[in-house]
C-alpha cells in the first residue's frame, strides 16, 4: 500500500482469478502477450517487411504445436536369440 508493491496481495490476486496463477506463470503470460502484440507492431512501423511477411508474422506467433516423443530401446528389435542383422531379414 503507500504506492508500495506487496508481494502478498499480488500472490492473493493471482490465485483469486479463475484459472488460479502463480506469479511465474502470470509473468509468462505477460511476456507472451508483449511478445504476440509488440513484435508485430514493431515490424508494421518498419520498412523492412511486405504485408505478406507482416500477416504470415503474425499467423505464426499465434501457432502452438503438439509434440509426442517416444523413446525407443535398442534392445527392442533384437530377436530373441540374440542374433541382429542379415538373420532377421536386415541388410
Amino acid at each position: 500500500m503507500d504506492g508500495k508493491f506487496d508481494a502478498n496481495r499480488y500472490q492473493l490476486a493471482l490465485a483469486s482469478q479463475a484459472p488460479r496463477r502463480t506469479p511465474a506463470q502470470f509473468e509468462q503470460l505477460v511476456r507472451d502477450s508483449l511478445q504476440q502484440s509488440l513484435v508485430p507492431m514493431g515490424l508494421t512501423g518498419s520498412a523492412f517487411v511486405t504485408d505478406a511477411e507482416f500477416d504470415r508474422i503474425v499467423r505464426l506467433s499465434g501457432e502452438k504445436r503438439d509434440v509426442e516423443l517416444a523413446l525407443l530401446s535398442a534392445v527392442a528389435g533384437r530377436h530373441r536369440g540374440g542374433q541382429r542383422g542379415a538373420d532377421q531379414g536386415v541388410a
